[in-house]
C-alpha cells in the first residue's frame, strides 16, 4: 500500500527450509510437472503493493522470454514464517493474496515443522487442515510436498 517494509535477512533455518521446498518443486518440474516457479521474486499485487514471497508457482509455463515483472496471480504462494513477519504473513499478505486471486496459500512454520494451507473457494480463502507427512496441492496438479525433511530440520536431525 505504498509503504516500504524491509525485513531482515532470513535465519539459517528459514533458508534451509526454503532450499528443501525449492528442491522439491524443481524435481517435480524436471519430472515433467507443469509448473513455473520463482523464489524471492517481486510480485506486483497492484500499483502500490509489491510482495516478495519466499516461493510462488504457476500451474503453467509463463511466456518466454521470462517476463520482466510478475503481475498475474500465481496458483500457489508459499511463505516461511519468521518471528518478525508472522503478522504480515498471516494477516496482511493472506488478505492481499486472497483479493489478488491466488488459488492456494501455504504458510510453513519452520520452527514447528508445520504447514497451514488456505485454498480459494468462492473468491475467499478457506483453511484446510493438514495431517501426515505429505500435502498435495490442488492448485498445482500432481505436486505433493514431503514434510519429512522439514520435520528433520526443525528437530535438528
Amino acid at each position: 500500500n505504498g509503504v516500504v517494509i524491509m525485513s531482515p535477512s532470513p535465519r539459517p533455518l528459514h533458508a534451509k527450509v526454503l532450499m528443501q521446498i525449492t528442491g522439491q518443486l524443481q524435481r517435480f518440474e524436471e519430472a515433467g510437472g507443469l509448473i513455473d516457479s520463482y523464489s524471492e521474486t517481486d510480485l506486483r499485487i497492484d500499483p502500490d503493493t509489491v510482495f516478495q514471497p519466499d516461493l510462488l508457482a504457476y500451474a503453467r509455463r509463463l511466456p518466454r522470454p521470462i517476463p520482466e515483472r510478475l503481475t498475474t496471480a500465481p496458483d500457489l504462494v508459499i511463505e516461511i514464517l519468521s518471528p518478525r513477519t508472522k503478522p504480515l504473513d498471516l494477516v496482511t499478505k493472506r488478505a492481499a493474496y486472497e483479493r489478488f486471486g491466488v488459488r492456494e496459500y501455504w504458510i510453513v512454520d519452520a520452527d514447528a515443522a508445520t504447514l497451514r494451507v488456505w485454498r480459494l473457494q468462492d473468491r475467499r480463502f478457506a483453511e484446510h487442515p493438514t495431517t501426515g507427512t505429505t500435502v498435495a496441492s490442488t492448485a498445482i496438479a500432481g505436486f505433493v510436498l514431503d514434510l519429512t525433511p522439514l520435520i528433520r530440520l526443525a528437530r535438528g536431525t
